[in-house]
Formats: C-alpha cells, sequence, structure tokens
C-alpha cells in the first residue's frame, strides 16, 4: 500500500521522501511518506494496525520472544500516541487505512493534494 500511495504522488510530481525518521521522545518513527514542509503521511495496513472493524480485544500480535501480546486496543492506543508526539512537533498526519488506498487510490490522493494546498 506504500508503493501504492508512492505511485499516486509520482503521477502528479508531489516530492515526497520515503521513511523519514523522527524522534517522539519515547521511540523513533519512521513515517511512511514525508512532504515537506511538514506532511506525513501513513499507509496504515488493516491487519497490522488494527482497522476500527476489528473488535478491541482481537490479538493482532502474539506474544513471542521479547515482544509481549498486543491486542488491537493496543496498536489503536500506540498509533494515536504516535500521531500525537509527530503533531505536537508541527507535523501533519495524515492516515489512510489499507483497504481506503487498494478501493478509493483517487480520492487518497486528492486528500494528500488539499492537505499540500492548505500548507
Amino acid at each position: 500500500i506504500e508503493k501504492i500511495l508512492q505511485e499516486l504522488c509520482d503521477s502528479v510530481g508531489i516530492k515526497y521522501q520515503k521513511h523519514k525518521s523522527f524522534n517522539l521522545g519515547f521511540q523513533y518513527h519512521q513515517t511512511d511518506l514525508f512532504i515537506e514542509p511538514n506532511i506525513c503521511i501513513e499507509a496504515d495496513g488493516d491487519y497490522w494496525h488494527a482497522h476500527p472493524d476489528y473488535k478491541p480485544d482481537k490479538i493482532i500480535h502474539y506474544a513471542h520472544k521479547n515482544r509481549k501480546q498486543q491486542t488491537a486496543k493496543d496498536v489503536r492506543t500506540k498509533d494515536k500516541k504516535i500521531t500525537r508526539s509527530m503533531e505536537k512537533q508541527g507535523l501533519q498526519v495524515i492516515r489512510f487505512w489499507g483497504r481506503e488506498i487498494n478501493q478509493e487510490p483517487e480520492k487518497c490522493l486528492q486528500k494528500i493534494i488539499k492537505i499540500i494546498k492548505k500548507s
């Protein structure tokens, strides 16, 4: 889904940087696409980022070695914390769900263009 967003941006000449890293204080985070001066675009896979259709107690990541089990609620909480921390740094964060990117790519592109024009 990241590649689809990249191709959409390429098709209209939007310049971006892939996987720009930000120090959020509690962790580093690489945004999927970064558009100058301050736009971060996240391509959230429906499963890995716990789409709202998933019940909060659905297990997304099972416990493995040094990683504890995470439910959909845990994943959503972490993503919200990341978004808030990025916004506190003056970044605009746009999150797209995988199904949104796959089913309505043009709508996603128009949203990106609209945000660029505002900034």
